[in-house]
């Protein structure tokens, strides 16, 4: 039976729950079980700039994902 739980202390989180899920400002951004996640060990920057120059991005060793959806590797 699925049941929303909410918790900052995983280690509570983890005895309770077989899968979890991770929302920020109401959008779902990872659901799986807490190994699984751990295994993914991605960090995520956010950075918001004005008047940034197109193509910013073009160098920089990661995935680049804009707000309005575009996506460079």
């Amino acid at each position: 039976m699925p049941v929303i739980f909410s918790s900052h202390q995983l280690d509570l989180v983890e005895r309770l729950c077989d899968r979890v899920g991770s929302i920020r400002e109401g959008h779902m951004v990872a659901s799986d079980t807490i190994p699984n996640l751990r295994q993914q060990d991605q960090q995520v920057i956010d950075i918001r700039l004005l008047n940034a120059l197109p193509g910013w991005t073009q160098h920089l060793p990661a995935a680049i994902t804009t707000p309005h959806g575009g996506h460079h590797a």
